[in-house]
């Protein structure tokens, strides 16, 4: 308890604490006799983004490197609404959203020795004339459950919870230990049959260590658990004696359909959890390779595994996953007297494997039914290889506060997707180039700051749309496996088609000196237009456009 009235306190009152003397030496104020205190000045001259983003540590998984925080006590809040409309998006998306959310974080020293951070958020989504996919995000998922038919979209909503922290604290001279906890909670749901309410948990935990090495080098290392669970009801309202069908997608939206009912993946009895948990470690090395010249590296393993359906000898576990994840993040800094650089480029690889449980149900001695497991049956396969480069540069830094942020980036992903039933396989590799620039100017003046944005972006896809396959001539009674063709011509031309985004922000700052606190509103427009095929996309743009208002204390 006497940590957290530190928390508070030290919130309410960080506004009004004197800006750190090194830095302060380096702020450029507008005009030395304005009216405006030291305080008012610290605030305008102060970014929450780009004090996180201007240090890799502070945005890693390895809380003990938030010992490196060392500039002044930071926090902001916001709320946010935004709305979007257009036929170009992809089979589980919709194409009228309406979105709201609110947020806080806060970067915050409680001592000389420990460091504190914390974030919290929530989001209200709507989308109308929704079907696809059940789950709250199915792109990374072992198999995917897609309503078989166009003629029961309806509304779907969800709200998301995040909840964030994490602690710092130097131990021993230059050796600091850190934990961190972040956690998500969803409820999703759609309101026309097919019917079905989602629960959604998500839960990381990382114990970590971190060393600064004669300031030459810094290296730290963590460890962490990952648990998932996503558990599915489905229903339908009133007497209706229309059938409703599902597609059990292994790749591609290829696999079997089943039919409603008391039994397999859409059980109406019971609610079915997907379930997924796994370990992994990450470690990081920071060099100094001159005064102003940092190299930072991080390289990260995940391994998991999981399963849908519910385990116990008298209810079914219809299939089972493995799931290993690599990836190398590295950033090249190098700080100018008011400039930064950085150079960013990150390698990831996973790959994902899932397997129908083959099983017998029998009766006990009481005429109870039990099940009886044989081997496991591939079902599908699926793998994605990414990597990204990016530059960012920040320019007449005055305290915290870049004058102008120029971005450029590259990214490249190839992903491979196999469906198997036998004797039968189809393949799917995409690969998809995206490039991207923003621009983003902040103007001070004596009681405030103007910010705007503008933002382009590029991005095109190719392969094949499938390839089939078999291992030996199929028999007379053997049938070709279920498709949902709509929905995967619709996810392939939102893949690949030869597509742009443009979008522009604008927003003002100021300061509410009674209040120690500096208020911002910020509009925005992301416009994405698709040059390709239209055939299958019911549109070929999306417009977005949202408001946002928030405080900096």
């Amino acid at each position: 308890m006497q940590i957290f009235d530190k928390m508070i306190y030290g919130i309410a009152v960080m506004a009004f604490l004197p800006f750190n003397v090194i830095l302060a030496q380096d702020i450029v104020f507008p005009d030395e006799s304005d009216s405006i205190g030291m305080e008012t000045a610290d605030l305008l001259h102060r970014d929450f983004s780009f004090i996180r983003q201007s240090d890799p540590w502070l945005s890693g998984n390895n809380a003990a490197a938030l010992t490196r925080f060392s500039t002044g006590n930071i926090s902001r809040a916001s709320v946010s609404a935004s709305y979007g409309k257009g036929g170009f998006v992809d089979y589980y998306q919709s194409p009228e959203v309406v979105q709201a959310g609110a947020d806080a974080e806060s970067l915050y020293r409680l001592s000389e020795r420990t460091v504190v951070w914390g974030k919290m958020s929530y989001d209200n989504f709507s989308g109308k004339k929704m079907g696809g996919s059940v789950f709250v995000d199915s792109r990374r998922l072992p198999f995917d459950i897609v309503e078989d038919s166009l003629g029961n979209e309806g509304k779907k909503h969800r709200d998301t919870y995040r909840l964030s922290g994490g602690v710092g604290v130097n131990v021993a001279g230059d050796l600091a230990l850190g934990l961190k906890i972040d956690y998500t909670s969803a409820n999703y749901a759609k309101y026309k049959d097919l019917r079905h309410k989602n629960s959604l948990m998500d839960m990381n935990v990382s114990v970590g260590a971190y060393y600064n090495l004669l300031s030459l080098v810094a290296v730290g290392a963590d460890v962490f658990y990952h648990r998932n669970t996503e558990s599915l009801s489905f229903r339908t309202y009133g007497s209706d004696d229309k059938t409703y069908k599902s597609l059990v997608s292994y790749g591609a939206l290829t696999g079997r359909v089943e039919q409603f009912g008391n039994s397999g993946y859409t059980d109406s009895s019971r609610e079915m959890p997907l379930f997924e948990d796994g370990t992994g470690a990450d470690g990081q090395i920071e060099l100094r390779l001159g005064r102003n010249l940092t190299w930072y590296h991080c390289l990260s393993y995940l391994a998991s595994d999981g399963y849908y359906g519910r385990k116990s000898p008298y209810t079914i576990t219809y299939s089972s996953h493995e799931r290993k994840k690599s990836m190398y993040e590295g950033m090249l800094s190098l700080r100018g007297a008011t400039a930064l650089h950085q150079l960013s480029y990150n390698i990831s690889a996973e790959y994902l494997q899932n397997s129908e449980k083959n099983y017998l149900e029998r009766k006990n001695d009481n005429a109870a039914s039990y099940y009886e497991y044989f081997d496991d049956v591939l079902a599908g396969e699926k793998r994605w290889k990414e990597f990204e480069a990016a530059y960012t540069g920040y320019y007449d830094i005055r305290g915290e506060l870049p004058t102008w942020i120029f971005s450029v980036s590259y990214n490249n992903t190839s992903r491979l997707q196999n469906s198997y039933i036998y004797p039968y396989k189809r393949r799917q590799q995409l690969t998809i180039n995206g490039i991207g620039a923003s621009l983003t100017r902040n103007i001070l003046f004596k009681k405030g700051v103007i910010d705007t944005s503008v933002r382009v972006s590029y991005k095109k896809g190719n392969g094949d749309r499938y390839e089939d396959i078999t291992y030996i001539e199929p028999s007379d009674q053997q049938t070709t496996p279920a498709e949902m063709t709509v929905y995967q011509n619709r996810e392939y031309e939102y893949l690949t088609s030869p597509q742009y985004t443009v979008g522009i922000s604008a927003g003002y700052s100021f300061m509410i000196p009674s209040a120690g606190m500096k208020m911002n509103v910020k509009a925005f427009i992301d416009h994405r237009k698709s040059n390709g095929s239209d055939e299958y996309i019911a549109g070929d743009d999306h417009t977005v456009t949202g408001l946002s208002i928030g405080c900096c204390f």
